[in-house]
């Protein structure tokens, strides 16, 4: 969507520039109010964090952004074709992705566990499942690494086309 909104280089460059800043900025913000928030008034006062930023959003949606002007009776042209999902290497991509970020997140949760206090007996069982899970993934990310040659991608991409990116 930067892309199309900012055809000329200096300013998509400009652009992709502000949008990492600004989600690199709410991460590193988001985390220190978050934790300043729970130590002081208590963890439930996190979700009403975003009721505030919502509204101020809303407002200057309906009062900054111009309504699309789409052919008359037509709608306006996707985004994204669909079509490009036929292709092996981005559906894999995207499959990696969603298996990573997945992995990620069940990491975060298992690992949480782990940290509680409990006996030996059960903190070995909550590591093994934590060590089968990124055996799976592993091998899940390994499974899909296949291109549509038959060869697996290197990290160069000299083996083959690269899954992702190509």
């Amino acid at each position: 969507m930067v892309a199309a909104l900012f055809p000329e280089p200096g300013q998509r460059a400009r652009a992709m520039g502000v949008h990492a800043f600004v989600g690199a900025a709410g991460a590193s913000i988001g985390t220190v109010v978050g934790g300043v928030l729970t130590a002081t008034v208590g963890w439930r006062w996190i979700f009403w964090v975003n009721v505030p930023l919502g509204v101020v959003v809303l407002v200057l949606i309906a009062t900054v952004v111009a309504p699309d002007r789409a052919a008359a009776g037509r709608p306006a042209p996707p985004l994204l074709r669909l079509a490009v999902f036929r292709s092996r290497s981005v559906s894999a991509g995207n499959a990696v992705q969603v298996l990573a970020v997945a992995g990620m997140l069940g990491f975060q949760y298992v690992a949480a566990l782990y940290r509680r206090p409990s006996d030996a007996l059960v903190s070995g069982f909550r590591l093994a499942f934590l060590v089968g899970a990124g055996v799976v993934a592993a091998g899940l990310i390994a499974a899909l690494a296949v291109v549509p040659g038959g060869s697996r991608s290197s990290k160069t991409g000299s083996g083959g086309r690269a899954t992702m990116g190509s």
